[in-house]
């Protein structure tokens, strides 16, 4: 009752005061809070019982507010400097951080750590603290912390620990060159404190000298050079300064949480975990590369996820497939991750196909040639030196996209086109010469046997034609391209791109000849496109203003700002529908170029 009545005493109190300037503000709050805390030094007193979480939630907010200021101010100083906000210069000064630390370290009064670790974790997700994190107030103190997480399981704060693990996680993954801060090099830094040492600190004295001059504002350098600086400190050729006495306590500390007894926290890690093994700073790769944890703590999950895995799931279910049953939001993520991977894979396989690649991918379900419609008896098709015939299947190409969506002007469309057919005939030769010894029929007509033996085969008896696993998934994806961000429909429309150039005659009639009549069931690219021009045209009618919005979108995406337009489904359509018009023109070149053999002689 006594307590209850001392905090409205205090509360009343600081309302009816006159009001101050969000430092000074600040400096009050901090000085209530160490006269509290020293109020209550030796007495087994919960904090939940003393007026210390308000005060932080207090201090925290006066923070927050004051922070718009450095942001605006830090883009307007010259010379790239760092405005610090007068906030934030009293955090620096009196070290606020480093005693907050001190405090949850030793977790007293008893309690105070869960409240530390939710103010700091709240401080780390400020989108303005990625500026500040290189500076010594700021990083030193998070070190500490880190390395003070994950030691004990099952204590009331592992949740508290594990999110604010999460966020520095989150902060590193926008900017990788921070994570080298974080490293420790145990005989030179002098980041990490023993425990005795944390229970040795003394309360701050807040109280400022009174002759000393308070600048409103610090110029500092620009966080940038800070942290190129503070990588290029861990040079890899030094006696002192070697990878092999650096530790990643980042690391350990999620390591460790990944055993925790509790599901939610050993998840929480684990994600963590795997998002902080993308980083490519080098020294911190060494790191991850030589602990001696990771083994014991992924792989069993590993191993736990490849059991789950259907024995009749194939390879390329995990591009295709959605539904994965109970373990399906962490296999989903999974799914995700591995769809970027397999894209860039198979990017960088057909950029140098191999002749295993080629027939064990694709040949060997296109050589057959089922997809042609076998009442028609064509048996060899194309591959001529007619340059009017070569221009025709071009055409259909070009023409496909209707000339009322299109987003660029007739001269800007015509200064592409020769770009695609210069780059699509350098290609080509490239590959030509590449492919020289795998004796495949560069020019010249199919062979007819192929048509007449699948016609007499057994295979074809009833049974429709399969383009195989690789061209299937490419489908796939091309067909849900106006649903799909933009970077996604870039590494489908770019692969299937590269396999056009590939000289194998039925690889390349498959793909880009579309006067070939195809059989009722059969997939091909042509066809595809066209049910792609079809929904768009549709959109395109029930949209108002549509051509201005795909105008607009070109624009936007010249300018590298595509990222803005990934915000609502409309936006993801519009990228999609100029990703679909360079690739039809594309396309156009690339026909152009294989047909017209006059153009390798």
């Amino acid at each position: 009752m006594f307590k209850f009545f001392s905090n409205l005493a205090h509360s009343a109190s600081e309302l009816l005061a006159p009001n101050l300037r969000p430092e000074e503000e600040l400096f009050l709050q901090w000085h209530n809070l160490v006269k509290e805390l020293k109020l209550r030094k030796g007495a087994n007193i919960p904090v939940d019982d003393t007026d210390v979480p308000l005060r932080l939630q207090w201090i925290f907010n006066l923070i927050q507010q004051d922070t718009p200021d450095c942001i605006v101010s830090s883009i307007s100083a010259p010379n790239d400097s760092l405005t610090i906000s007068p906030c934030l210069e009293f955090v620096m000064r009196y070290k606020v951080f480093d005693w907050l630390v001190a405090l949850a370290k030793t977790d007293k009064p008893a309690g105070i750590k869960s409240y530390v670790l939710f103010f700091l974790t709240n401080f780390v997700r400020t989108p303005s603290t990625i500026q500040i994190i290189p500076k010594s107030f700021m990083y030193k103190p998070l070190s500490r912390l880190i390395m003070a997480c994950g030691r004990s399981s099952c204590s009331p704060w592992d949740r508290e620990e594990m999110a604010f693990l999460r966020a520095v996680v989150d902060v590193l993954a926008k900017d990788q060159c921070l994570a080298n801060l974080f490293l420790h090099n145990a005989p030179h830094d002098a980041v990490d404190r023993t425990e005795s040492d944390v229970r040795s600190v003394d309360l701050p004295d807040c109280i400022l000298p009174e002759n000393e001059d308070q600048n409103r504002y610090i110029n500092v350098e620009n966080s940038r050079k800070e942290r190129k600086r503070s990588s290029s400190s861990f040079t890899l050729n030094g006696e002192n300064n070697t990878s092999d006495s650096f530790t990643f306590p980042l690391l350990t500390s999620l390591l460790r949480s990944v055993l925790n007894p509790d599901p939610v926290v050993s998840a929480q890690a684990r994600e963590a975990t795997i998002q902080l093994l993308r980083c490519r700073e080098p020294v911190v790769c060494h790191c991850i590369a030589q602990s001696r944890l990771l083994e014991d703590a992924l792989l069993p999950h590993f191993s736990k996820l490849y059991s789950c895995i259907p024995a009749t799931l194939e390879a390329v279910d995990v591009l295709l497939r959605h539904d994965f049953g109970d373990l399906q939001h962490v296999v989903k993520s999974f799914v995700r991750e591995m769809r970027v991977i397999a894209f860039d894979l198979l990017n960088a396989m057909v950029q140098k196909p191999t002749l295993v690649f080629v027939e064990k991918t694709m040949l060997q379900f296109l050589d057959s040639r089922l997809y042609i419609r076998k009442d028609q008896r064509i048996h060899d098709t194309m591959w001529n030196t007619n340059m009017a015939e070569a221009t025709d299947r071009a055409d259909m190409f070009r023409i496909l996209f209707p000339t009322s969506a299109k987003s660029c002007t007739v001269m800007e469309e015509d200064r592409d086109n020769q770009n695609y057919l210069r780059e699509s005939y350098y290609s080509i030769e490239w590959l030509n010469q590449r492919c020289t010894n795998l004796k495949w029929p560069t020019f010249g007509p199919i062979p007819a046997c192929n048509v007449l033996l699948a016609e007499e085969s057994a295979f074809f008896d009833g049974q429709p034609f399969n383009e195989g696993p690789l061209l299937r998934v490419l489908f796939h994806y091309l067909s849900n391209l106006f649903v799909q961000p933009y970077l996604l429909n870039l590494r489908v429309t770019g692969i299937l791109s590269k396999l056009c150039l590939i000289p194998h005659p039925t690889l390349g009639e498959y793909l880009l000849d579309p006067t070939v009549p195809l059989a009722p069931q059969s997939t091909s690219l042509y066809r595809s496109l066209v049910s792609l021009v079809q929904k768009m045209d549709e959109y395109a009618r029930h949209t108002p203003g549509f051509r201005d919005k795909i105008v607009t979108t070109r624009q936007l995406i010249r300018d590298n700002q595509w990222s803005q337009l990934e915000k609502d489904d409309e936006n993801v359509m519009l990228c999609a529908v100029v990703t679909l018009e360079e690739f039809c023109k594309e396309l156009a070149a690339r026909t152009f170029v294989r047909f017209n053999s006059s153009l390798h002689v």
